[in-house]
């Protein structure tokens, strides 16, 4: 292998990891973008319940009553405000928000720890020509 090939797969190499640290960007970006989206539906957004049948619907609730011939069993259910739900989810956002911000700062770190704006590497060959 020549001095002239091996510049060249030198270059295409650090091309290729360029590429790659992009790559690696756009995803983090579309994937705070996806959890900024999160955030602000859970704490924004009524949540569906998924109830249905009878016409009813998150917000009313139709009963019906069984014809049996017995005592039926008894149910219960345990229900919390809606409010319990958004400062649930509140909470998480601010917890979310305070350790995001440290592991962007740490990522950033990794990132940039070789340098970040290095000059391009001209090959041997594009220098003298």
């Amino acid at each position: 292998m020549s001095a002239g090939q091996r510049a060249h797969s030198a270059s295409t190499l650090t091309l290729e990891v360029r590429a790659t640290i992009l790559l690696l960007l756009l995803f983090t970006l579309v994937f705070l973008g996806c959890l900024f989206g999160a955030v602000y539906d859970s704490l924004l957004n009524t949540p569906n319940m998924e109830v249905a049948g009878s016409g009813s619907s998150e917000r009313m609730l139709h009963w019906y009553v069984d014809r049996t011939a017995g005592t039926l069993p008894v149910a219960w259910v345990l229900t919390v405000s809606l409010w319990v739900w958004r400062g649930v989810m509140l909470l998480w956002a601010l917890w979310l928000a305070h350790n995001l911000v440290g592991w962007l700062k740490w990522a950033w770190l990794q990132f940039s720890s070789a340098g970040v704006w290095k000059p391009w590497r001209k090959s041997p060959a594009a220098a003298k020509g």
